[in-house]
C-alpha cells in the first residue's frame, strides 16, 4: 500500500519535476559568495559562542572562558593547547552551518567542494585570534589550531550525517 502511494519524479508534472531538479542542483551547486557568506556567518556566530565558552589563544568573550583558557595554556604544551582549542571552536561553527545556515546536501557539497575555502576561513580566525590572543603565539600553534578545526568540522560532519540524516533547522 505504501509504495503506491509514493510518487517518482518521473510521475509528477513536469512543472514540480523541474522545481524539484532546479532546487536540487542550486543546492549542490551554490554560488561562491553564498558559500563565502554562510561560512562568514558560521564562523562568526559559532565562533561567538565558543569563544564564550572557552577562550582561544588567551581571548574570550567571557571572564570565565577567558580563565579557562589561561588555566588550559598553563597545564599543558603550546601545540596540545592550540589542537584542543582549534577542536573546541570548530563544533559550534560547523553546528550552525548545518543546522541553521544549510541543508544538509548543501553541506556536505561545501565541505566537499569548498575545503580550501573552510580551511582558508579556520586560519583567517586563528590568524585574529591569535593577534589579539595573549599567550605569545607561534606559527606553529596557529597552524595546529587550523588544522585541528578543519578536522573536528569533518568529524561533527560525520557524526552528524550518521546522528541526523535528515534534520534541518534551515528550512522551518
Amino acid at each position: 500500500m505504501r509504495e503506491e502511494s509514493q510518487l517518482s519524479v518521473t510521475q509528477l508534472p513536469t512543472e514540480y519535476a523541474e522545481r524539484i531538479r532546479s532546487r536540487i542542483l542550486k543546492d549542490m551547486n551554490p554560488p561562491l559568495t553564498l558559500v563565502n557568506a554562510k561560512l562568514a556567518l558560521a564562523v562568526v556566530l559559532g565562533g561567538c559562542m565558543s569563544l564564550s565558552i572557552c577562550g582561544q589563544f588567551g581571548m574570550g568573550m567571557t571572564g570565565w572562558a577567558e580563565v579557562l583558557s589561561h588555566r588550559i595554556h598553563a597545564e599543558m604544551p603550546s601545540l596540545a593547547c592550540a589542537a584542543i582549542c582549534g577542536m573546541v571552536y570548530a563544533i559550534f561553527p560547523t553546528l550552525v552551518l548545518r543546522l541553521l545556515l544549510c541543508s544538509p546536501m548543501q553541506f556536505q557539497v561545501i565541505l566537499k567542494k569548498h575545503f580550501v575555502l573552510l580551511t582558508a576561513w579556520y586560519f583567517g580566525v586563528a590568524l585574529a585570534l591569535a593577534s589579539y590572543g595573549q599567550h605569545g603565539q607561534q606559527t606553529e600553534e596557529v597552524l595546529f589550531w587550523t588544522v585541528a578545526a578543519v578536522l573536528t568540522s569533518y568529524g561533527v560532519s560525520y557524526i552528524m550525517r550518521t546522528l541526523l540524516p535528515r534534520v534541518t533547522l534551515s528550512r522551518i
